[in-house]
């Protein structure tokens, strides 16, 4: 019977679907020579914690790479400029802007809302836009 319970307990714990954990009692009374096992189990459900969403433009050679993307709501893009002069990044229904970036600056924006959102560099006019879905 003793075997049995370990096995049982084995296989609860080799399953990996859910975080169990276990606290059993083994008392072995002399004058008897009987033996009593009390479990006391307890499961949790395993919850991750949400994937968090970012996607990468670089602007280079007057251009933002990638050109039109799309992403998820909640997603934070960052610009990084990786070419050898000045960009923005600018719209007008952006809630702020990215100001001037120098070569190696980066500005990232979470997008929260649904829709198209189409910006430009304010000094060289390269366009590109973001596309915000479910």
């Amino acid at each position: 019977m003793k075997y049995a319970i370990i096995a049982l307990l084995l296989i609860v714990l080799v399953s990996g679907c859910i975080q169990t954990t276990f606290n059993t009692n083994v008392e072995t009374n002399i004058n008897t020579n009987s033996t009593q096992i009390t479990d006391n189990t307890t499961t949790e459900p395993i919850v991750e914690e949400p994937e968090e969403l970012i996607a990468n433009v670089e602007l280079s050679d007057y251009n933002y790479i990638p050109t039109e993307l799309t992403v998820k709501v909640g997603t934070t893009v960052i610009w990084t400029n990786v070419d050898t002069t000045f960009h923005t990044v600018s719209s007008a229904n952006l809630k702020r802007t990215s100001g001037i970036l120098q070569p190696g600056e980066s500005w990232n924006y979470t997008f929260d809302t649904l829709g198209k959102l189409n910006y430009y560099c304010a000094i060289h006019f390269e366009k590109g836009a973001i596309i915000v879905t479910e």
